[in-house]
């Protein structure tokens, strides 16, 4: 799925695939701290439907409490409520280890990914303008930042 996603869009701004060696240390990497979900077909359970993870936003202790997340659901299962279902999760489990901010950056040309992380109550706090290249395409960055300590952010 993520290489389906860096050979065919620019949302993730690599051109190279991620091996299963890189997959499984990053995962060995992150797990002790931040959560990682896979979200699978019970008649195939080898087929990831979607997944969302967190890791760190930035170095430095100051920071210990905000994480930055990622969601991607396969081409054929956007829009059916999988990606909700995913980040609702992945922010329940944020908050059950007291996180208090959540940071999803997204590139600009991805409008779909702007209007869904709005609808989970996410806003808009930082535009970075042509801060990135894919593919001879210059590109903007967007944040969007969701406080786990307000109230009705579940």
């Amino acid at each position: 799925m993520v290489n389906w996603i860096i050979a065919n869009t620019l949302s993730i701004w690599r051109t190279s695939p991620d091996t299963l060696e890189y997959r499984k240390e990053w995962l060995k990497q992150i797990k002790n701290r931040y959560p990682a979900i896979g979200l699978f077909d019970s008649s195939h359970p080898d087929f990831l439907i979607g997944f969302a993870s967190a890791g760190p936003f930035r170095l430095g202790d100051g920071y210990n409490k905000t994480t930055e997340c990622a969601i991607a659901c396969g081409q054929e299962f956007t829009g059916k409520g999988f990606g909700r279902f995913l980040i609702q999760e992945l922010l329940e489990r944020l908050k059950r280890l007291e996180y208090h901010v959540v940071i999803a950056g997204i590139s600009s040309s991805n409008p779909g990914s702007a209007r869904f992380f709005a609808r989970e109550g996410f806003t808009r706090t930082a535009f970075m303008p042509k801060i990135g290249e894919k593919n001879g395409v210059l590109l903007d960055l967007e944040l969007w930042q969701l406080d786990l300590r307000a109230t009705g952010n579940s």
